[in-house]
C-alpha cells in the first residue's frame, strides 16, 4: 500500500503543477500535466480504495501509472512548448519560459503596462533548422509608446518605415491586423537583423502611433 500512498502523493503535485501551468502559461504542455495528472490520481485512488494487487501478481495499473507518469514527465519538463496568446497577467510569467529555454529578449518590456488592451503573446521555439520566434504585442496609450520609442532612440535605433524596410517579410506573418493594414503609417525601430538565406535574424519594435499598437519581436 505504501507505493500507492507514494503514487497518489505524486499524481497530487503533477496536478497542481499542470493547473499552475494553466493559469500562467496557458500552454499545451500544462494541460497535458493537468489531464494527466487528474487521470493518474483518480486510477491511484481507486486502486487504494479497491485495496492492492493480489501479491505476486504484476499490476497493470502499477506498471501503467508509472509510464503515464514518465510521459507527463516527458511533456511537461523536456519539451519547450509554443505559446500562444494568453491574457496580460501572464506576460511576466511567459517571458520567464521564454527565457528559461533560452530565449533572451531583453529589449522587450520587463511588464505591461496598466493599460494595455488587445494582448497577444506567440512564442515558437526553434525545431531542428527551423527558426523560432517571439511576438508581443498590444494597444496602448500615447505616453507609454513615447517612453518606448525614447528607450529604443537613447539606443541607437532610428525609425524606419516599415513598409520600406528589408525584414518586413519576416514580419508580415506575424503583425497584428491593424499594423498590417497600413505599412506605410506604421514605423520600425530595428535592435538586429540580418537576412542570412538560411538563419534570417530580426530583433525589432514596430509602432503604429496613430492607433497606438506596438509589437516587439525576435526572430
Amino acid at each position: 500500500m505504501k507505493c500507492f500512498k507514494i503514487s497518489l502523493g505524486l499524481s497530487f503535485v503533477v496536478t497542481i503543477l499542470g493547473l499552475a501551468g494553466v493559469i500562467c502559461l496557458g500552454i499545451f504542455q500544462s494541460y497535458v500535466q493537468l489531464v494527466g495528472g487528474l487521470l493518474w490520481l483518480a486510477i491511484t485512488a481507486f486502486r487504494i480504495i479497491k485495496g492492492k494487487p493480489v501479491k505476486g501478481k504484476v499490476s497493470d495499473y502499477l506498471a501503467g501509472r508509472i509510464l503515464l507518469f514518465g510521459l507527463i514527465l516527458f511533456f511537461g519538463v523536456t519539451v519547450v512548448s509554443p505559446v500562444r496568446n494568453g491574457v496580460p497577467f501572464q506576460y511576466p510569467y511567459q517571458m520567464r519560459y521564454v527565457d528559461k529555454f533560452g530565449y533572451h529578449n531583453e529589449f522587450f518590456p520587463e511588464e505591461l503596462p496598466d493599460k494595455a488592451d488587445n494582448y497577444e503573446m506567440n512564442f515558437m521555439p526553434s525545431i531542428m533548422q527551423g527558426s523560432g520566434w517571439t511576438n508581443v504585442s498590444f494597444q496602448t496609450d500615447a505616453d507609454t509608446i513615447a517612453k518606448y520609442i525614447d528607450k529604443m532612440e537613447t539606443q541607437g535605433c532610428k525609425a524606419e518605415v516599415l513598409a520600406k524596410h528589408k525584414g518586413l517579410s519576416l514580419l508580415e506573418p506575424h503583425l497584428p491586423e491593424q499594423i498590417a493594414n497600413d505599412l506605410q503609417g506604421s514605423c520600425i525601430y530595428v535592435v538586429g537583423f540580418s537576412d542570412d538565406w538560411n538563419h534570417p535574424h530580426i530583433e525589432c519594435m514596430v509602432v503604429k502611433e496613430e492607433t497606438g499598437y506596438v509589437m516587439f519581436f525576435e526572430m
